[in-house]
């Protein structure tokens, strides 16, 4: 977790490199140079006078970005409206981002996680878009509300400190010929955890010498992600684990079903359902590309298991955002650059290679995977079949997380599930204190 003494020594940097350099040196000009073009179309309505002047903006991902896909969802598709604007991808690979910043690099446009923007906002990354929103018009009822209420989460003040251009699912993925050799029905779409259950127990066999394993059901913040529930309550800093109780019990089920242990620290692993094919059923979040590098795994998916008391939900999203620094001096053509990365016609070709759409448009939608092969014949419906939901983001969350997990081991041990979740909390509370007293 970036500590509070580094940020605010930093956000004191970004103020001496603002005025000394446009986003380190990056050349991005200020508006009042050469005007000309129009906003992207679909995802901005008032007309965009950018300056014909070079642009270049570095862009700052945390995530592994492929240069393939930077291309096809950054740079072509702004070169092709705005021949003067060039963008340069630098990743977590390249450099962390607080490292970034003490060097003077500072970032126009921050690709990260709603679930995480705590991160940039904490280096003074994040700048209000809704006076961009409202001078270009731009459309956010276009974008899925839960995620969109994520990004919200990071301001009191109804700031908007990110524009969501990915998103992410949950689903149950299954094994098909293992179905086929225990004789047991397939899953279908709209099935409840205690469904999905039974059928796991059918599924945890051995036989020829391999012991089959009827669920994984990868990690328990996954588990509890559609009760909607929270690491640490944002206004008391206090630990909020207790809520989390259905989905202690939901995966003890889960693990104490004779044969099904997947593994004795918890630990998740992919390659049980996509390598190893011991694992009849997987709910997890996309592994999509895992399953390109596998043809010959008979697979298929079915929507998200679903609590009788939680139903149309697979639980949080996931999903990717745009963000603006502050030091930026042309906020305009970054802006243009959100917009046409959210635009219809990029998100459409985006989710044509696996690359799911926070959009609400079903044209968008169901255009999903035509581009990937391997998705031919698919259950591709279910992926948007449920709604994401949202969770409310503590200052906390990143050091809440890996406590969770530490304790949740202990579920192997046999002990009590009460007593796991208040050991967990305490730690928690007592991690935070510490944080807080620094």
């Amino acid at each position: 977790m970036l500590r509070k003494q580094l940020g605010k020594a930093i956000v004191g940097l970004l103020f001496t490199v603002a005025l000394a350099a446009c986003s380190g040196n990056t050349g991005s000009s200020a508006v009042g140079g050469k005007t000309g073009g129009d906003a992207a179309g679909g995802a901005a309505g008032g007309a965009a006078k950018i300056s014909t002047e070079p642009i270049n903006f570095l862009v700052y991902s945390n995530f592994d970005e492929t240069s393939v896909d930077f291309d096809t969802v950054f740079v072509d598709p702004v070169k092709k409206k705005y021949p003067n604007i060039s963008l340069k991808l630098m990743t977590s690979k390249d450099s962390k981002i607080d490292q970034l910043v003490a060097s003077g690099q500072v970032p126009d446009i921050i690709v990260a996680s709603v679930l995480n923007l705590n991160v940039p906002q904490k280096l003074g990354l994040l700048t209000d878009l809704n006076p961009l929103i409202k001078k270009f018009q731009f459309d956010v009822t276009r974008i899925e509300p839960a995620i969109l209420n994520e990004v919200k989460e990071y301001s009191n003040k109804d700031e908007t400190y990110g524009i969501p251009y990915t998103s992410n699912f949950d689903a149950t993925y299954y094994n098909k010929d293992i179905f086929d050799k225990f004789g047991v029905p397939y899953p279908k779409d709209d099935m409840t955890w205690d469904e999905i259950v039974d059928l796991a127990k059918k599924l945890t066999r051995e036989a020829d010498g391999v012991q089959y394993h009827g669920l994984d059901p990868e990690k328990i913040s996954r588990v509890a992600s559609p009760l909607e529930v929270s690491f640490v309550d944002k206004k008391t800093n206090k630990a909020t684990i207790q809520a989390w109780k259905p989905a202690y019990e939901l995966y003890n089920l889960i693990n104490s079903i004779p044969g099904n242990q997947i593994a004795k620290d918890l630990k998740y692993n992919k390659d049980n359902f996509v390598k190893n094919q011991t694992v009849a059923m997987l709910a997890a979040t996309n592994i999509l590309k895992n399953l390109q590098d596998v043809p010959k795994l008979n697979w298929d998916l079915t929507t998200y298991p679903q609590y009788k008391d939680h139903k149309g939900t697979f639980g949080v999203a996931g999903a990717r955002s745009l963000s603006i620094s502050p030091s930026v001096k042309d906020k305009d053509a970054a802006f243009q650059v959100i917009s046409i990365v959210v635009s219809d016609e990029v998100q459409k070709e985006a989710s044509r290679n696996g690359i799911m759409s926070p959009l609400k448009s079903l044209d968008v939608q169901k255009t999903f995977g035509e581009n990937l092969a391997f998705m031919k014949g698919k259950n591709i419906p279910a992926i948007y079949k449920l709604k994401p939901s949202w969770r409310k983001i503590s200052d906390y969350d990143d050091l809440a997380n890996p406590i969770v997990q530490t304790h949740f081991i202990d579920i192997t041990t046999g002990k009590d599930i009460n007593t796991i979740i208040r050991e967990t909390e305490e730690d928690i509370n007592a991690t935070i204190a510490k944080e807080m007293a620094k």
